[in-house]
């Protein structure tokens, strides 16, 4: 089973990803908007095996994070878990599979 992890740095869970890409697994991101894809980028998916974690932090403006899940499609048996906090032992948001997160913010 492929696992990847997304942990945030914030009181509340937002980041508006724009511009830049970031690939799962790039372990900081502080950016005001970019892409979050998979580890080749645009240009392909993820490969067996894979787990990332990306830690997701606020731009230091005390802006919350927000995520918008335009399109999200993990293998079967693969999942993407979200934490609120520094590391997989902050406060669990969601585990989730498949399709769950598409058009989710």
């Amino acid at each position: 089973m492929k696992k990847i992890y997304l942990i945030l740095l914030s009181t509340i869970i937002v980041a508006n990803l724009a511009a830049q890409e970031f690939a799962v697994g790039t372990p900081s991101i502080v950016s005001c908007g970019g892409f979050l894809v998979d580890p080749g980028l645009s240009a392909s998916d993820y490969g067996p095996n894979f787990t990332g974690i990306s830690v997701i932090c606020s731009d230091g403006t005390a802006t919350p994070i927000n995520l918008d899940f335009s399109f999200c499609n993990l293998g079967t048996g693969d999942q993407l878990t979200i934490f609120d906090g520094s590391d997989q032992n902050a406060a669990l948001i969601g585990v989730y599979n498949g399709t769950q997160l598409n058009n989710q913010v």
